[in-house]
């Protein structure tokens, strides 16, 4: 609904640094901070909801939908490797649904009609290294926290705000 506000808008340098800055301070505070460790049989319909509102968020440039949805359950409680896997579930319709937009859009289709094997090996080379990054990432949230997530952020953030980029 608000896409074309999200294209434009909402693409300012400063916007994706604020944001980039403040999703890692929240990060890293909620998951250094957070005592109770529920895993997904936890997640009621009110859990399900506030990390679906959460979500929205990522609208604007720089949140992160993964960041934000998986701070958001660890605010509710969740653990790290459930409040990732969570993260990822939630991922699939909304990415499912952008997909199908593009790809029934009249150009994506002359253009996938042009070359159809090169985009039948994109579309698998992405979901064969989609699926190692998440397995990877669900690994190492199982030994370690969010900190280094955080830091990242909030590095880029201020980079983006010394270099000045419009």
């Amino acid at each position: 609904l608000i896409q074309h506000l999200a294209e434009t808008t909402f693409r300012s340098s400063r916007l994706v640094a604020f944001n980039l800055i403040w999703v890692g301070v929240v990060m890293f505070i909620i998951d250094r901070y957070s005592r109770r460790n529920l895993t997904l049989s936890h997640v009621n319909m009110g859990r399900a909801l506030s990390v679906g509102v959460a979500q929205t968020l990522a609208l604007v440039p720089g949140v992160s939908r993964s960041g934000i949805t998986i701070t958001m359950s660890r605010a509710l409680g969740l653990d790290r490797v459930d409040a990732t896997r969570f993260s990822f579930l939630l991922s699939a319709p909304i990415i499912t649904g952008a997909t199908l937009k593009v790809l029934l859009g009249h150009e994506a289709r002359e253009q996938i009609a042009a070359a159809p094997s090169l985009y039948a090996v994109g579309i698998v080379a992405a979901a064969v290294s989609g699926y190692f990054s998440i397995k990877f990432l669900i690994s190492y949230l199982s030994k370690h926290g969010l900190a280094l997530f955080a830091v990242y952020r909030v590095a880029i953030g201020l980079l983006i705000l010394a270099v000045g980029l419009q």
